[in-house]
C-alpha cells in the first residue's frame, strides 16, 4: 500500500498523541506487540485509560511469552540505554573473570551471547558458572582449572588403576566447574569401578586404601627386578595389575599373588622384558662364572 500525505501526517498526529499521553513507552515502539497497542490506545477517540492499556499489554504473546526479567532487560535496554551498557559492561567482565579461571577461552561472540542471556533471565553466580562451564572445549582451553582438573582425576583414577580416557576426564572436570559434580563424587567413582575390576580387593578399598597402595610392594619388586623408577608403572596398564588379580587352575580370580610368585612371573613372562635388562645379565654373569668354578673351568 502506498504511503500517502495524509497517512504520514495522521501517522505523526498519533505519534504526538502518544509522547503527550504515554511519554514513558515511546521507547517501546521497537517492540511490534507494544506499538500496535500504543498506537491503538492512542487513536482519536480510543479513550483509553493507563489500567486498559497494562491489560492488554499484558495479553500480549510478547509478554506471556517472555519472563519478567526478559522484559525488565529489554526495557531498560530501550528507556535507560546508558544504564544497560554500564550493566553489560560488570557482567561481561564476571563472566571474562570466571572464564578465565577456568582455563576457558570465549571468543567475543560466545562473551556477548553469555551476557545477554545473563542479563535477560537475571542468572545467579551459580548459573553463570554453570553456563561457562557449558562452553568450554578442549581445543580452547588454556592452563586453567578445568585442564588442571582433568588431569587431577586422571591422576586419581590411575590410583584406584582405573583407566579414564582424556574425554571422560573433561567432561568431569567440566561438571565439577559448574557445580553439577565434585572431586570426592568422582573419587567415589573411581572406587566403584576399581571395585569391579578388583573384587577381591573391595574390604580393602572400601577401608580407604587405593589399589595403588595395595600395589605398592609388588611394584617396589617390578622396579628393583627389572631396573626401573616403580613410581613409573601405571596400574592403568593390565601386566602391572596381574599381581593383584591372580589365578586358580579354573581361571578365577583368587587374590594377590604371593611375592615370590610375582617376582617368578615377571623374570619369565617375556612382556616384562627381564632378559634384557641389566640385572638379567648380571645373573648370567654370575652363573656362568659359579657354573666355571664348580667344574674348574678357567678361562
Amino acid at each position: 500500500m502506498a504511503v500517502t500525505a495524509a497517512g504520514i501526517e495522521a501517522g505523526a498526529a498519533i505519534l504526538d498523541q502518544i509522547k503527550q499521553d504515554y511519554p514513558a513507552f515511546v521507547p517501546l515502539l521497537q517492540i511490534p506487540d507494544i506499538a500496535q497497542l500504543i498506537l491503538k490506545a492512542s487513536t482519536p477517540g480510543a479513550q483509553w485509560t493507563p489500567q486498559k492499556l497494562q491489560a492488554e499489554i499484558e495479553g500480549t504473546d510478547w509478554w506471556r511469552q517472555t519472563s519478567q526479567p526478559g522484559r525488565n532487560w529489554q526495557v531498560l535496554q530501550l528507556t535507560q540505554p546508558g544504564e544497560a551498557a554500564r550493566q553489560s559492561g560488570q557482567m561481561a567482565v564476571q563472566v571474562h573473570q570466571l572464564a578465565a579461571q577456568e582455563g576457558i577461552v570465549l571468543s567475543p561472540t560466545d562473551l556477548g551471547d553469555l551476557v545477554q542471556k545473563a542479563q535477560s533471565n537475571s542468572w545467579t553466580s551459580a548459573q553463570i558458572q554453570q553456563a561457562v562451564a557449558g562452553h568450554a572445549a578442549q581445543k580452547t582451553l588454556t592452563a586453567g582449572s578445568i585442564q588442571k582438573s582433568a588431569m587431577d582425576l586422571q591422576s586419581t583414577a590411575s590410583q584406584y588403576g582405573v583407566p579414564v580416557s582424556p574425554h571422560t576426564a573433561f567432561a568431569w572436570a567440566q561438571k565439577i566447574a559448574a557445580g553439577t559434580a565434585t572431586a570426592d563424587g568422582f573419587t567415589a567413582y573411581a572406587r566403584d569401578s576399581a571395585k569391579a575390576l578388583y573384587p577381591t580387593l573391595t574390604q580393602h578399598l572400601d577401608q580407604g586404601m587405593t589399589v595403588r597402595q595395595l600395589a605398592d610392594p609388588y611394584l617396589q619388586i617390578a622396579g628393583k627386578t627389572l631396573g626401573v623408577d616403580p613410581n613409573s608403572l601405571e596400574l592403568t596398564d593390565p601386566k602391572w595389575t596381574a599381581a593383584l588379580q591372580s589365578k586358580d587352575a579354573k581361571g578365577q580370580i583368587v587374590g594377590p599373588m604371593s611375592q615370590d610368585q610375582w617376582q617368578q612371573k615377571i623374570m619369565s613372562d617375556p612382556q616384562y622384558g627381564y632378559d634384557h635388562t641389566e640385572n638379567a645379565r648380571a645373573s648370567a654373569t654370575q652363573m656362568v662364572q659359579q657354573l666355571a668354578t664348580t667344574f674348574g673351568v678357567m678361562k
